[in-house]
């Protein structure tokens, strides 16, 4: 089987009126402008993937300390009244041993834990007596 192997001829294709002058100038002329613009457009994605890069690390990083940030805050915010808490349950205690008086502190301890949980959004908050108070009062 032989086969059969025909020169292809690429002047064909460049229209018969241009000399091989002006073909050479015109593929002078073509690599001349797209190699540069070429370049230039490598280079401009360079520069644009970094900067977009570069922006979207800086948002994150931001992103991370306001989050941080926030954590921190509210873990503040929890530690103080847990101890505000534990302060009024010492106080509590330590009430005056009239029935008066108990009732007294338990309703302004039960307003000030109730205004903890709204305000702060604490719905974990549970209040419940000890059986040491003595009291028959069911939350």
């Amino acid at each position: 089987m032989k086969l059969n192997l025909k020169k292809i001829n690429y002047h064909k294709w460049i229209p018969s009126r241009f000399s091989s002058f002006q073909a050479k100038l015109l593929i002078a002329f073509l690599v001349a402008t797209l190699l540069p613009l070429t370049l230039v457009a490598l280079v401009s994605y360079h520069v644009s993937y970094n900067l977009a890069r570069d922006r979207i690390t800086n948002s994150a990083l931001m992103s991370d300390e306001q989050l941080i940030f926030q954590l921190n805050s509210r873990l503040n915010q929890t530690e103080n009244v847990a101890d505000t808490i534990q302060y009024q349950m010492y106080a509590f205690e330590h009430s005056s041993p009239d029935q008066v008086g108990t009732m007294q502190a338990l309703t302004s301890m039960r307003s000030n834990i109730s205004l903890y949980k709204s305000t702060f959004d604490f719905p974990q908050i549970n209040f419940s007596i000890m059986e040491s108070a003595n009291l028959n009062y069911i939350p």
